[in-house]
């Protein structure tokens, strides 16, 4: 009984360190420094709601906005495709998103296929020209994973981030830590 009990709680003493260290590396890139006049940013898509764009994703949208309008230069990739519960691709809704909030729809390419992360990256890579800066656009608790996926896919960004709802922040965080352990295990 006393070597499981010693076992039991070895077990969990390394449990909650691996979270602490996963936790810390999520926060460590939550307020990154962000690069001015990027060629592109690609913006993350998440769930469209009946309304229009939930509020996760118009904070990123809001963040982009905010880039757009200080960078005249650069263009943006909305990047996101149609899931099951939505009445339209999420790139759609984001471009209209833009556009009714002052963006001048010639900066906006649409990459309307993708469902993930990993394929938000990797089909608006095949838009960007080799060579050219990149942004990603994500709300601050998903920016760690986003650029390590990125980096795998060799998508050479930096990182946008946007805020999120406090009140949901410790939640986020939580399946965030369990998420990118899925993505180094799973890839």
């Amino acid at each position: 009984y006393k070597v499981f009990k010693k076992i039991f709680i070895w077990v969990c003493s390394i449990g909650i360190c691996i979270f602490l260290v996963i936790l810390s590396l999520i926060i460590s890139k939550m307020n990154v420094k962000v690069v001015k006049n990027l060629d592109y940013i690609i913006v993350l898509g998440a769930q469209v709601k009946e309304s229009g764009p939930s509020v996760v994703l118009r904070y990123r949208l809001d963040r982009a906005v905010s880039y757009l309008k200080e960078n005249d230069n650069t263009l943006v990739i909305v990047s996101g495709g149609q899931g099951a519960n939505e009445k339209a691709t999420e790139a759609s809704v984001m471009k209209e998103y833009l556009v009714n909030n002052g963006i001048n729809e010639n900066r906006i390419i649409i990459e309307d296929k993708s469902n993930t992360t990993k394929e938000n990256l990797i089909n608006s890579k095949k838009i960007i020209r080799d060579n050219k800066s990149i942004g990603i656009v994500t709300n601050n608790f998903h920016m760690y994973r986003a650029l390590l996926i990125g980096k795998k896919y060799k998508v050479n960004a930096v990182g946008i981030p946007s805020k999120s709802n406090s009140y949901y922040l410790p939640n986020n965080l939580l399946r965030e830590v369990f998420a990118y352990i899925k993505f180094i295990i799973l890839g």
